[in-house]
Formats: structure tokens, C-alpha cells, sequence
């Protein structure tokens, strides 16, 4: 029983001298690690802040290649940290169609951000150039992408209103000179039986082009319709002057939609049916009405018959 306690003590021991051991030995070899010297190549993003609306920049993920050399603690700090060099817009050199960004601020800005030394850091290239230019602009007009279902018995006379219905562009003018219209985000209304009044987005047809706004207004006027009918005298055009045609039936019936308000006021006197004589049907001797007038307060204006005979007889018999 000695015996045994006597090894448990003993291994113990032993477990935890080589557990110090290993622990100092690791601490050990960090210490030396981080005092090595050692070479990191890595990118410093370039970034601009504040850019005036009026300006286009080609790349704003521009980025300098740069070699850093330090001990392994200034290095492992410098990697697992974001390097990005930001600058206002305002302090940017320019050139006629360049902005330029000295490699000298890059090193001054690791030198600030990371305790390093100016020789510590190499960056091959002195300057970069950024191209910018300034936006071109213009008027173009909304285009609604609208599908609507009416409820029975209800429709419209006029046609969907966008407010406003053009907007201001702009962009580079090459990808301004491919746009005719904005158009909006797609409506599809069902069932509608009142005034339709909705607020639409637009959609911007690239990520270059800059929108005034961002939405428009669309309104319909909606009303209550009902069919009404009333009979049309056929007239004959292109009928040579040497010839009379007797003609049937001399009426049609013309079916349409039209508002309530405007039920009474719809006459044969606002509708013109004609048949041309020119595009007669000489084997079968018939004609086809056409609805050449009507007013425009109506919806649907059909026909109760689809052919008209003839025959045909001189002027003097």
C-alpha cells in the first residue's frame, strides 16, 4: 500500500515539473518569435471620403502593394489589424483628370497607425492615380409599368398620371446617352373599383447612374360604367359618282361602354360607321363596317353586325 502511494506521489510530481517545463519553454520560444525579424507583403486601402455629388471616380477600391518589416509583435499587431488609408476629398491633390495619392502619405499613415520606422516600409510605387470626372445630366421620363383589373362594371377614361413624369440623371455620359426613360417598379391592381392613388419606385438601370429621387406618385380616375346602345346610319366612301348602291341593313347598332355621368349625353351624331367601297368583297357583294368616329367618353365602341351587302345599279336607271 506505501509502495503504491509512494509512485502516485512520485508521478505526480514529475506531471507537473514537466508541465512547468513545457509552459516556460513555450513562453520561451513566443519571446524569441516575436523579437525575430520578419517581411509581410500586404495592401493598404486607399479610400475617399466625401466625394461631391457632381463627381464620378472610377475606382474607389484602389490600393497600394507595400512590404513591411518589423519583429513578430509589431507584425502580428499589423495583420490582424484594418488597414485602410482614408482622406477627404477636399484634401486630394488633383491633376486635370487625376487624383493623386503619394505613396509618402501611405508610409506616414502606417508610421502613425503602427509605431513603425519610415525605413521599415517599401512601397514600389511612388504616386496613384485615380481618374475622375465630372457628371453629365439630364431630363429623361418616367415610363409606368402598370397592370390594373377593374371590378365589374367599373373602368377609366384617361390614362395613368405620373407625378412627376420626368426626373433628373446623371452620370457618366456614355452610360447617359443609353437611357430614354426611367421606368418604375411593376404595379399589378385587381379588382379596382375607386381612384387609384400609389407611390412607386423607381428603378435605376445602373449602380453609374445617380436618380433625383427615388419614388413617383401614380393616379387613375376610376368610375362607374355602364353599356349603352344606339343606332348608327352606314355611310358609303370611295363610291364612284356613276354608280348608286342600295345597301343592307342602312343601320347598325352600335354597342358601348360609357360612364353614368355621361349616359344621356352620347348621340348617333358623335359616331361615323362607314363602308369603303374600295375594299368591297366583289364575289360575295358585301362590305365591312367600320367604326371610323366616336366620341371620347366611350370604352369598347362595337358593332351588331360584321358585313354589309350591296348591289349595285347605275346612277341613271
Amino acid at each position: 500500500m506505501k509502495l503504491n502511494q509512494l509512485l502516485s506521489n512520485l508521478h505526480s510530481k514529475n506531471y507537473k515539473a514537466f508541465s512547468l517545463f513545457l509552459f516556460l519553454t513555450l513562453i520561451l520560444w513566443f519571446i524569441i518569435q516575436m523579437t525575430k525579424t520578419y517581411a509581410l507583403k500586404s495592401q493598404i486601402g486607399v479610400e475617399i471620403k466625401n466625394i461631391p455629388k457632381y463627381i464620378i471616380i472610377d475606382s474607389l477600391n484602389s490600393s497600394f502593394d507595400v512590404t513591411v518589416e518589423s519583429n513578430g509583435l509589431k507584425m502580428w499587431q499589423y495583420n490582424i489589424s484594418d488597414k485602410k488609408y482614408s482622406i477627404d476629398y477636399s484634401e486630394v491633390k488633383k491633376d486635370t483628370l487625376k487624383l493623386i495619392i503619394k505613396s509618402e502619405d501611405i508610409k506616414d499613415y502606417i508610421v502613425d497607425r503602427f509605431g513603425l520606422k519610415n525605413d521599415q516600409i517599401q512601397i514600389n510605387q511612388d504616386v496613384f492615380n485615380l481618374s475622375y470626372k465630372r457628371k453629365a445630366s439630364k431630363y429623361v421620363p418616367v415610363k409606368s409599368d402598370f397592370e390594373i383589373d377593374f371590378a365589374p362594371g367599373y373602368n377609366s377614361l384617361s390614362t395613368v398620371v405620373i407625378e412627376p413624369d420626368s426626373i433628373l440623371v446623371s452620370g457618366a455620359k456614355s452610360a447617359l446617352d443609353e437611357i430614354s426613360e426611367i421606368k418604375t417598379d411593376k404595379v399589378k391592381l385587381k379588382q379596382v373599383n375607386k381612384n387609384v392613388n400609389k407611390t412607386v419606385d423607381l428603378l435605376s438601370p445602373s449602380e453609374q447612374i445617380a436618380l433625383e429621387r427615388k419614388q413617383v406618385d401614380l393616379s387613375l380616375e376610376v368610375e362607374k360604367f355602364s353599356e349603352n346602345s344606339i343606332f348608327v346610319d352606314l355611310q358609303i366612301k370611295n363610291k364612284p359618282d356613276s354608280l348608286e348602291l342600295n345597301i343592307f341593313p342602312e343601320k347598325a347598332k352600335l354597342f358601348f361602354l360609357v360612364s353614368l355621368q355621361d349616359y344621356d349625353k352620347v348621340s348617333k351624331m358623335d359616331f361615323r360607321v362607314v363602308c369603303d367601297y374600295e375594299k368591297r368583297f366583289q364575289e360575295n357583294g358585301i362590305m365591312i363596317p367600320e367604326i371610323e368616329k366616336y366620341p371620347d367618353n366611350i370604352l369598347e365602341p362595337k358593332l351588331n353586325i360584321n358585313k354589309v351587302d350591296y348591289l349595285i345599279r347605275k346612277a341613271n336607271e
